[in-house]
């Protein structure tokens, strides 16, 4: 990790909670520098994980938390 690097660390209950201990310290990797954007309707704010920064057991665990919440196959999350 470098000074450059965003971590960020989430409150409890969160729907990432199963996973956190996938995470160095509970804490998410997150695109520097730390972007807010909006989706098409420009009303949510989306933060950006780094996926980059993220093993494979990472980023399928994130995958299937996203696609239970949003009723998708974990595939159609990840592309």
């Amino acid at each position: 990790m470098t000074k450059h690097d965003t971590w960020i660390k989430l409150k409890p209950n969160n729907p990432l909670e199963s996973i956190i201990d996938l995470f160095p310290e509970a804490m998410i990797p997150m695109r520097d520098p730390f972007p807010l954007e909006t989706d098409e309707s420009g009303t949510k704010s989306l933060f950006l994980i780094d996926l980059e920064r993220l093993s494979s057991v990472q980023a399928n665990a994130l995958a299937q938390v996203y696609a239970q919440n949003i009723g998708i196959s974990s595939t159609e999350v990840a592309e």
